[in-house]
């Protein structure tokens, strides 16, 4: 009798279950009054991103030049830096004493090291004289000096450069030597415009 209770008692609690659970899974979800895929946005949204569309449209021929440009300079810039390490190991093993060995005097000249920018020819020759008593060993070898002049708005500016380098390491070799003998130097490029004396 002991068992019969216990079975009884048994389905009575699986039936329970079943009715609980299947209630609970009987559920349905509130009809939406929109698909699941559906966006509501409004008729000014709708319109700017119709506009957007339509510029992207215009624009997108352009984006992928400018793409396939950037993928020109990429093995461009690859092919430079690989001719730069193959000029650089040519010269390293040319070079025997000090960095300012490495100044050419040549039309080939890419680099050089800005040492100073002045709104007047005055100072800049002044600094330039300057230099060349503070630092005579690095003007020794015959240093190539030159001045580019940029105009900024209104205000005319005479760039000190000192050097005519091959490649960047050169200049930079050359410039971290300035710096130890405290001089601000930082590398730019090579002008071929020579410092006038003033009178």
């Amino acid at each position: 009798m002991v068992i019969k209770k216990e079975f009884i008692n048994t389905l009575f609690c699986i039936g329970v279950l079943l009715v609980i659970t299947g209630c609970t899974s009987s559920k349905k979800a509130p009809p939406s009054s929109t698909t699941p895929n559906t966006v509501l946005i409004s008729s000014e949204d709708l319109k700017a991103l119709k506009q957007s569309a339509n510029e992207w449209k215009t624009v997108e021929p352009k984006v992928n030049d400018l793409l396939e440009l950037e993928g020109q300079l990429s093995k461009l810039t690859t092919r430079l830096k690989a001719i730069d390490e193959t000029n650089t190991a040519g010269t390293n093993n040319a070079q025997t004493t000090t960095p300012t060995e490495s100044i050419l005097k040549s039309d080939q000249a890419f680099f050089a090291i800005q040492v100073a920018a002045f709104n007047s020819k005055i100072k800049l020759n002044t600094a330039l004289a300057n230099l060349k008593r503070k630092i005579p060993t690095f003007f020794s070898n015959n240093i190539a000096v030159n001045v580019e002049t940029k105009v900024i708005k209104t205000n005319t500016f005479y760039r000190l450069k000192l050097g005519a380098y091959k490649t960047n390491k050169q200049a930079t070799t050359a410039c971290e030597a300035l710096k130890q003998q405290k001089i601000n130097c930082f590398v730019t490029y090579y002008t071929q415009e020579k410092p006038q004396p003033t009178l």
